[in-house]
C-alpha cells in the first residue's frame, strides 16, 4: 500500500468485477505512464481524463478535441476502454441510449480520485498562479476603466438595482438601519492569519485602526471593552493609529497547498479589517435564515441559504434526471467580482454600503515589493467574500432571466423560481431555457462561465461536492493526502481513515480489507460509529466494544484519539478582559477552554494517542492508558 499504484491496482479490479469489465491492459498503461511520469500523472494528467470524460457525457459523444495524450481506437481512448464502451458506442463515439452508471462512476473513480491531493505545487506552478492571479486583477481593472461611466454601464446597473432591490432590500435595509444606529452589530476575529502575522490572542492589542474605519465603526466602540478602556489607552499610549487609506497595511497575498497542479491563492486581511468583516458577515447571516418578513418571503433564504449546500445538491439531482435545470460553475469567482459592481449594487443602502467599502482592503502585498490597487472587491479570505459574491451572481442571474422573459420581474414572478434557481458561491443552478441569457450577463460583467464544469446538455450535473446522472449519485471518493507509511505521518493518516471510511460507505469492500490491514500495521484500528472522534472503522455489523466505563456505564473501545498540540498565545490585561467581552456579547452563555488564555489558534500541530474511546459518541474518553 506504500504506492498509489498498489491502492488503483485494487480499485481499478473492483470496478472490473462490478462493471464485468477487464482490466489487465489498463493496469499495464498507467503502470507503464507512472514510471516514466511520476505521480503528477495520476494528480494531473489522469485527472484531465476525468474531466474529459465528462465534458463528454455532457456533450453527447467523444470528440476529437478531448483525450488528448491518450491513444484511441475506434473513436474511443484505450485507456479504460473496458468501461468506455458501455457507455458510448464504439466508432461513432456517441453517447449510448442508456448508458451504465457502474461504468460511469468506476471511470471518474479511478481517473478524478487523485485530483485533490493537497500536495505542494512546484515553484514553477507556484509562480504561474500568482501570474494568473495578476492578469485577473488586471482583467478586472481594464473592465471597470473601460465600462464604468459609460451609457451602457448606467442602464445595465440601473436594472441591475431594481432587481437586486427585490431580492434583497428587506434584509439589506435591516442591516442599514443597525450599522446606522449601531445596534446588534457584534464584531469578532477569525480564525485565520492576517497581514501582520498576529498570533491569535494577539489579535485583541488591535494594531491600528484605519481612518476610513472610524468613520463607521468608532475603535472607541468596538475595538475596546469599554469607552473607559479606550480613555485609558490613549491616556497611556497616545491613542490607536488611524492611518489614512494611503498609510493602511495591505492584505496579504499567499499561496496555500490545494492540488499538485495549482496552489490557492487568498488573501490575509489586516487584524481591525477581519474583525469588522465578521461582524457584517455575521449580519448577513442572520437575516438570511428567517425565511420571510412580515408575510412577505425573504428571498435569500430561498435563493443561497448561508450554512446549508444540501438544496444545490437536490436541485442538481433533479436537473439529472429531468433534464430542466442547469449547473454552473465560474472560473476566479470571487476575484472577478468587480468592487465598482458592489458600490452600484448597494447604493440605496448607504450605510451598509460605506461599511463594506470600510472593511474592504484598498491594496494587496504580493511580495518582494509588489504592492498593487484592488479593482476587484475581495479575493478569498476577506470574511465578506463570500456573501458578497453571493448576492452579486444571484443579482444578474434573475437579470438574465429577466431579459429572456422579456418582462420585468417582480415580487410574485421572483417567487415562482423558488426551487428552480440557486446560488452558493461560485455553484449556480438555474432553469435550462435561461442558460444562455444567464451566462450572457455574467459575461457581461467580467464574469467568466467554466464551460467544462458548467453542464445543461446531457444528464450529468454537479453541485455543491455531489455529481448525478440520470438522477443517480455517481459522487466519487477522493483521497486528500498521501498514503501513509508510518503512525508519524499523523495528518496522512487520519486523512487516510477517512478515505477508508468513505470507500466503505461507498461499497468498495474488497478494496477496505486489504486498506485495513495496512492499518492495522500501522495502529489500532477498531470499529466504531461514525460519530466517534478516535481513529475507528465504520462497520455496518456494528462497533466494538472492549470494556464498559463503571461510571457513566457505557462501552469503550481500545484506540488511537486525535490530539492536538496546542499553541502557546498567553494574554492577559486590558486584552483578556476585550476577548471576554467579545464572546459575552456574542452569546449569551459563552464557553471557554479554561487555558484560552494561555492557548489559543489553530493547533501547531495534531498527534494521535492512545484512548479509551466511546465507540457509539462523538467524544473521548477521559481515562488513558
Amino acid at each position: 500500500m506504500k504506492s498509489p499504484i498498489h491502492l488503483l491496482r485494487l480499485l481499478l479490479a473492483e470496478c472490473g468485477e462490478r462493471c464485468c469489465v477487464s482490466t489487465d491492459l489498463d493496469l499495464k498503461r498507467i503502470e507503464a505512464r507512472f514510471e516514466r511520469e511520476g505521480f503528477s500523472f495520476l494528480a494531473i494528467t489522469l485527472a484531465t481524463f476525468g474531466k474529459d470524460f465528462q465534458q463528454s457525457l455532457e456533450q453527447g459523444y467523444v470528440s476529437d478535441d478531448l483525450f488528448l495524450g491518450f491513444k484511441k481506437r475506434a473513436g474511443l481512448p484505450e485507456l479504460f476502454r473496458g468501461f468506455l464502451q458501455n457507455v458510448f458506442e464504439p466508432g461513432s463515439g456517441h453517447l449510448r441510449s442508456t448508458p451504465c452508471v457502474d461504468c460511469i462512476i468506476s471511470v471518474r473513480q479511478l481517473s478524478l480520485m487523485w485530483a485533490k491531493v493537497n500536495a505542494p505545487a512546484s515553484p514553477e506552478r507556484e509562480e504561474a498562479a500568482f501570474t494568473k492571479w495578476m492578469e485577473c486583477e488586471s482583467d478586472v481593472q481594464n473592465y471597470v476603466l473601460s465600462a464604468v461611466g459609460g451609457i451602457q454601464w448606467e442602464q445595465d446597473t440601473l436594472a441591475l438595482r431594481r432587481v437586486f432591490g427585490l431580492l434583497f432590500a428587506p434584509s439589506a435595509s435591516r442591516i442599514d438601519k443597525e450599522i446606522y444606529q449601531h445596534h446588534e452589530v457584534r464584531p469578532k476575529h477569525g480564525p485565520g492569519s492576517v497581514a501582520e502575522r498576529t498570533t491569535s490572542n494577539g489579535k485583541y492589542a488591535m494594531p491600528s485602526w484605519p481612518s476610513r474605519l472610524e468613520r463607521v465603526f468608532p475603535a472607541g466602540d468596538y475595538a475596546f471593552h469599554s469607552y473607559s478602556s479606550y480613555l485609558r489607552w490613549s491616556d497611556d499610549h497616545g491613542g490607536i493609529a488611524h492611518p489614512d487609506p494611503g498609510a493602511e497595511t495591505p492584505s496579504r497575498i499567499v499561496s496555500v497547498p490545494k492540488t499538485l497542479d495549482a496552489p490557492r491563492i487568498i488573501a490575509m486581511e489586516p487584524v481591525a479589517m477581519q474583525y469588522m468583516q465578521q461582524a457584517i458577515k455575521d449580519k448577513f447571516e442572520d437575516e438570511w435564515e428567517k425565511p420571510s418578513y412580515n408575510g412577505r418571503l425573504n428571498f435569500p433564504h430561498h435563493f443561497i441559504r448561508y450554512f446549508d449546500q444540501t438544496p444545490n445538491q437536490r436541485l442538481a439531482k433533479l436537473g439529472s434526471e429531468l433534464g430542466t435545470l442547469a449547473t454552473l460553475d465560474l472560473s476566479e469567482a470571487s476575484d472577478r467580482v468587480p468592487n465598482a459592481l458592489v458600490i452600484e449594487l448597494f447604493k440605496n443602502f448607504p450605510h451598509l454600503n460605506e461599511a463594506i467599502q470600510a472593511t474592504r482592503s484598498l491594496r494587496s502585498d504580493l511580495g518582494k515589493g509588489r504592492i498593487i490597487e484592488l479593482f476587484k472587491f475581495a479575493s478569498m479570505g476577506s470574511a465578506l467574500t463570500f456573501p458578497i459574491e453571493s448576492m452579486v451572481f444571484l443579482t444578474v442571474v434573475f437579470w438574465g432571466i429577466e431579459k429572456e422573459l422579456g418582462v420585468p420581474l417582480s415580487y410574485e414572478l421572483i417567487k415562482t423560481f423558488i426551487g428552480h434557481v440557486r446560488v452558493y458561491g461560485d455553484d449556480i443552478i438555474v432553469p435550462v431555457e435561461f442558460t444562455r441569457s444567464v451566462i450572457d450577463s455574467l459575461e457581461n460583467f467580467g464574469f467568466k462561465v467554466n464551460r467544462r464544469k458548467s453542464f445543461w446538455n446531457g444528464k450529468f450535473r454537479e453541485s455543491c461536492g455531489k455529481d448525478y446522472y440520470d438522477g443517480e449519485d455517481v459522487s466519487i471518493v477522493r483521497l486528500r493526502r498521501g498514503i501513509p507509511s508510518s503512525r508519524r505521518q499523523t495528518d496522512s493518516l487520519i486523512s487516510f481513515v477517512e478515505f477508508r471510511n468513505q470507500l466503505y460507505k461507498a461499497g468498495y469492500w474488497k478494496t477496505i480489507r486489504e486498506i485495513d490491514q495496512w492499518i492495522e500495521r500501522l495502529i489500532p484500528f477498531p470499529a466504531g460509529n461514525e460519530g466517534c472522534e478516535g481513529l475507528t472503522k465504520i462497520s455496518y455489523t456494528g462497533y466494538e466494544v472492549h470494556k464498559m466505563d463503571r461510571k457513566l456505564q457505557r462501552p469503550l473501545v481500545r484506540g488511537m484519539a486525535i490530539v492536538p498540540k496546542k499553541r502557546k498565545d498567553p494574554l492577559n490585561g486590558e486584552q483578556a478582559l476585550m476577548k471576554f467581552f467579545v464572546q459575552k456579547n456574542r452569546s449569551k452563555r459563552p464557553i471557554f477552554d479554561r487555558e484560552h488564555l494561555v492557548y489559543a489558534g489553530r493547533p501547531v500541530a495534531v498527534d494521535i494517542k492512545h484512548r479509551w474511546l466511546h465507540p457509539d459518541y462523538g467524544m473521548e474518553a477521559a481515562s488513558e492508558s
